[in-house]
């Protein structure tokens, strides 16, 4: 199974390191993926994000919903639910509610790639601001 394993989600840039802004991105070779070829390449995919000492972990199930744990420092399990979709333009979009959070978490990102290599950013516009690594794994 491959897993896709975002550092940051669009909604939460602000907290992560950045990268290589978009326009950089796109002078070395990497172009933005497609909706079919990135849904294609989630669908039934695990997703890790990373938000400050919270690990979250969900699955793209291929009826557009998920479900996942975070996992905090202090090693506490919290389940979540929601759904994912792409959307025409071809953002990569998840919308899940933690147990006992007040509010979903909820974002967008268009993803681009460079060989191998994965990113994610709010924005496809050049001059837009950085982007952030996704890594794309193979699983047994």
């Amino acid at each position: 199974m491959r897993a896709i394993t975002s550092f940051c989600a669009a909604a939460l840039l602000a907290a992560c390191s950045h990268g290589p802004t978009v326009g950089e991105l796109l002078s070395s070779g990497a172009y933005r993926i497609e909706a079919d070829e990135l849904r294609r390449l989630v669908s039934g995919q695990q997703t890790e994000n990373h938000f400050f000492s919270a690990e979250r972990v969900w699955t793209n199930l291929a009826d557009g919903s998920l479900s996942g744990v975070s996992i905090g420092a202090d090693q506490r399990r919290v389940n979540g639910s929601g759904r994912w979709n792409i959307t025409p333009r071809g953002q990569y979009c998840v919308d899940i509610s933690w147990e006992g959070a007040s509010a979903n978490e909820a974002w967008c990102c268009f993803v681009f790639r460079r060989g191998n290599e994965f990113f994610g950013a709010p924005s496809d516009d050049p001059q837009s601001g950085h982007v952030h690594r996704l890594k794309v794994r193979a699983e047994k």
